[in-house]
């Protein structure tokens, strides 16, 4: 298997985990460091620039939605995401060209047709835009966005009984969604119809709703006792209303009412049409409808509209695009734009994580033997013991370069001591007294490495290493268990190296080294028995477009102590297995050969005393037992993958 291609799902994974969590900062760090690791895999750009828009930077999710494009022209996530963007931005040509492309691509992406008829709302086609979201509708009933849209735009072109429908309709299937009651009530009467004041006052009243922001609903009871000429109750929820909505802002909104004035004035009194609106455009006579909200311009919009010698542009493409070429020249929009913009090499390149670990540990041991073959009574071993322990970790990543980071890693970690030994009394070979082990052991641990992602094609890494145990747990050969031992230090290197040789083949190669020791003086040596120095893995694997695949490993540890003052070693072993198979849609066929050359290697050895049968009675000699590792086989396996 390609080592890169499992270290990009596995970063794939994180950010999806990092986007549940919607912890947008971590996912545009993460996703912008990936960027400069795998410039070419577009997923990690769809990221970044999804998250970038969550934060409203606008701008820059525009630069990395094109980027990604770049890399898959026929993307239709980026088709679609820098269409709406575009969008957003009232380049809505641009975003025309971009949507359509997308929905050629993908007929049925109901967002690539959802952000079209959008556009068609900008381009004030409402009946265009109706017909898309109409269509949308009969295929997905239950795609709650389209409904809101289609009340909105009958709402729009006066169409309100339509539009009463479909408002019903998005409350009754959303009750949460307090945004189809507040656009009702602007159509209702209530002093013709009360069962949706009603209903409102129901939810106000609802403490599931409590913690949601209630402000339209507010606005919405405050209009029906309008319409019913209540204004005591009237003024009273738009208090409450505007005491919730306040909630949501940031900022002083007042003064940001100020800047949208002031650059109003400014852009009216300096500039004129004819250098902001096109030729075409130009030549046609302007007719302004000037007036307050409700006071029925929109009304004399569409009468006048509906003459065969006029077209109505509406407010959105005169004067939104007029605001916004002009304020784009305006320093303040600069920057903010400056403000806003993402440098990907200006980034922190430093990434920190803290955690913290808890764990518990319950033991029952119940002696089943009575009086064993030593004359020994072992009942009084049973019983219980639990332990717990807190334990520590921290990492952190400084980036050098897009191909090479630092990194580091410092924590405390477990192992659990054989569960008959936390609750022994007596020693079942002399019946002594004996005390209990600790349940849980303390580790602590750190590393600290350089790795670099290099061109998609090498991934190398380089780390040193030390591993403290209080107890180090040993084989010990005439009881057949473990037990708890001196404590230890383990220090070391590794040293990997992935290299992608084209798009079939791959190799790797892994070498660890490993000095081990007890830390505390004894007599018999402070060398750890079974403690390996020397450990290599290497291999070639392949992975072909037809569904063929296949790989050599070799596995080599080398020679290791089997005695503290290490005078009796084990012999040196090297391991090869052969894997071939084919993948066919979901099925896999698969041949393992293990032990290829059908070595007769040891796979475990142990040094300690026991009889022989040409001992005499009463004699034991100490000597190498060991454990042959299995002859060649072959292993063949059948999966399906749902």
């Amino acid at each position: 298997m390609n080592k890169n291609l499992e270290l990009i799902k596995s970063e794939i994974n994180n950010l999806n985990i990092l986007s549940k969590m919607n912890n947008i900062d971590e996912i545009i760090k993460r996703s912008s460091i990936l960027i400069k690791k795998y410039p070419k895999i577009q997923i990690f750009y769809n990221f970044l620039g999804s998250s970038l828009e969550k934060k409203n930077l606008i701008y820059d999710a525009e630069i990395i939605y094109t980027k990604s494009l770049e890399l898959d022209p026929k993307n239709s996530f980026a088709l679609i995401n820098l269409g709406r963007i575009s969008r957003i931005i009232n380049d809505l040509q641009k975003s025309e060209e971009l949507l359509k492309k997308a929905i050629d691509i993908e007929p049925e992406n109901l967002f690539a047709q959802l952000y079209y008829g959008d556009l068609k709302i900008d381009q004030n086609s409402f009946k265009e835009a109706i017909f898309i979201f109409e269509k949308i509708y009969k295929k997905n009933k239950d795609f709650q966005n389209i409904i809101m849209r289609l009340a909105n735009t009958y709402s729009v072109i006066g169409e309100f009984k339509k539009a009463e429908e479909y408002l019903s309709l998005a409350s009754k299937k959303n009750p949460k969604l307090f945004a189809a009651d507040y656009r009702l009530s602007n159509i209702i009467n209530y002093s013709e119809k009360k069962d949706h004041q009603k209903l409102i006052l129901e939810k106000i009243k609802n403490q599931e709703f409590d913690k949601l922001n209630k402000h339209p609903l507010f606005f919405a009871i405050a209009k029906s006792y309008e319409d019913q000429k209540d204004y005591e109750e009237a003024f009273k929820y738009i208090e409450l209303a505007n005491k919730e909505r306040n909630k949501l802002v940031i900022g002083n909104p007042l003064r940001y009412e100020e800047f949208f004035l002031d650059k109003n004035k400014e852009i009216f009194s300096n500039i004129t049409f004819k250098e902001n609106v096109n030729n075409d455009f130009y030549k046609k006579k302007l007719i302004f409808i000037v007036g307050l909200p409700r006071s029925g311009t929109t009304l004399l919009h569409q009468i006048l509209s509906a003459h065969s010698e006029t077209y109505g542009v509406g407010e959105s493409i005169v004067l939104n695009v007029f605001f916004f070429k002009n304020l784009v020249k305006n320093d303040f929009l600069k920057n903010l734009k400056k403000e806003n913009k993402i440098n990907l090499e200006s980034l922190k390149e430093i990434s920190l994580k803290l955690g913290k670990n808890y764990d518990y540990f319950d033991f029952d041991v119940q002696d089943l033997a009575g009086v064993n073959a030593n004359g020994v009574d072992l009942s009084p071993n049973s019983g219980t013991a639990s332990d717990d322990i807190t334990s520590l970790k921290a990492s952190a990543v400084y980036t050098l370069t897009p191909e090479w980071e630092l990194y580091g890693s410092a924590g405390q970690g477990l192992h659990s001591n054989d569960a008959r030994g936390t609750t022994i009394h007596v020693d079942p070979s002399s019946g002594d007294a004996v005390d209990g082990v600790d349940p849980l052991v303390r580790s602590t641990g750190v590393e600290a490495g350089l790795r670099g992602f290099i061109d998609e094609t090498l991934n190398a890494s380089l780390s040193v290493w030390q591993l403290s145990l209080d107890s180090e747990l040993l084989f010990v050969g005439d009881a057949g268990n473990t037990e708890a031992s001196r404590a230890s230090k383990r220090k070391g290197a590794e040293v990997a190296l992935y290299y992608q040789l084209d798009h079939n083949w791959s190799i790797d190669l892994e070498y660890a080294y490993t000095d081990a020791e007890f830390t505390d003086a004894a007599p018999e040596g402070d060398h750890i028995p079974g403690a390996i120095k020397n450990v290599v893995q290497a291999g070639v694997s392949a992975h072909f477009d037809n569904g063929l695949f296949g790989s050599l490993r070799a596995r080599h540890f080398g020679e290791r102590p089997l005695v503290e003052d290490n005078s009796i070693t084990s012999d040196a072993s090297t391991v090869f297995n052969l894997r071939a198979g084919y993948k066919i849609n979901n099925w896999v066929l698969q041949l393992d050969v293990l032990n290829l050359t059908d070595s007769d290697a040891h796979d475990i050895d142990y040094y300690y005393a026991s009889r022989l049968s040409t001992d005499a009675q009463g004699t034991e000699t100490d000597d190498i037992h060991y454990h042959v590792i299995e002859p060649r086989t072959l292993r063949a396996t059948v999966m399906y993958r749902f």
